[in-house]
């Protein structure tokens, strides 16, 4: 089946819907354009691993993260959630 898309000023185009759902493309997708004579195929780029995607989320949090203190244990950090919980929640826990 084909469908009709509109090119946009900016040079964007909205793939159907339909289309997206079949080839499960979520934003975000990486695909490649492959110019033909008189035509365009899109391609997906073969998605990351969970390997490579796990530690890439790692590398951003790590960069992001300012604390310099001493290190805190999981016990600390732990009780420290449960604490916040108790204030947050007071009224529904009694």
């Amino acid at each position: 089946m084909g469908y009709e898309a509109r090119l946009s000023t900016k040079g964007q185009l909205v793939l159907p819907k339909e289309v997206r759902d079949a080839l499960a493309w979520s934003d975000g997708r990486v695909l490649e354009v492959v110019r033909n004579a008189d035509s365009v195929t899109l391609r997906a780029k073969p998605v990351e691993t969970a390997k490579e995607s796990a530690e890439t989320i790692l590398a951003r949090i790590r960069a992001r993260n300012t604390y310099r203190g001493p290190p805190i244990s999981d016990e600390r950090i732990r009780q420290g959630i449960e604490d916040a919980i108790r204030v947050k929640w007071a009224d529904r826990l009694k």
